[in-house]
């Protein structure tokens, strides 16, 4: 059986990374009476936050700490504003199937990203309960890294606008290095 790309290279550092936003999140004062259904390996959505046994919302988490396997850019706030004028390129296809299943739910779907060299979380709302984006985005096509393993796709993706993220959508992890 092939191994996932969470299963070897870069993957496992950036799958143990996600795992340890997860846990980190659990700890904050907002949400450490909520309880994470942390999905499979093959999963779309990384966890299923629930509250009393009701689901309350999605959450998709990806952990960088470059642009790309072949980039020497450092992925850091200061990179994303400077370079990509505050961007954040994630699959079209992994954000539109997310919207979908928590409109099905009735619940909201957020994107988190770990600054990894920063030990930072940037929480993303995307989408409301009905199934409506509401963070800024433009969609394209392009050529991107089919993998964090490397490797090369055409994709379609959607640019999403955080450059005028409010200081309460970011958590602070250096306490736990």
């Amino acid at each position: 059986m092939k191994k996932l790309d969470s299963e070897w290279g870069r993957g496992p550092r950036y799958k143990e990374a996600e795992l340890k936003s997860i846990d980190f999140i659990k700890t904050q004062p907002l949400w450490e009476k909520m309880t994470c259904v942390v999905a499979a390996n093959h999963s779309r959505t990384d966890g299923l936050w629930t509250l009393n046994n009701c689901l309350k919302f999605l959450t998709e988490v990806k952990s960088r700490d470059s642009f790309g396997k072949n980039s020497s850019l450092e992925f850091t706030w200061n990179n994303l504003l400077s370079k990509y004028k505050g961007e954040y390129m994630i699959s079209k296809s992994k954000i539109d199937e997310n919207v979908s299943v928590a409109k099905f739910f009735g619940v909201p779907f957020y994107l988190i990203v770990n600054f990894m060299l920063e030990n930072k979380l940037l929480f993303i709302p995307v989408s409301d309960s009905e199934g409506n984006m509401v963070v800024k985005h433009r969609e394209e096509e392009r050529t991107t890294q089919s993998t964090s393993n490397g490797g090369v796709k055409r994709d379609l993706i959607y640019q999403l606008d955080v450059s005028a993220t409010p200081s309460n959508r970011w958590m602070d992890m250096s306490q736990i290095k």
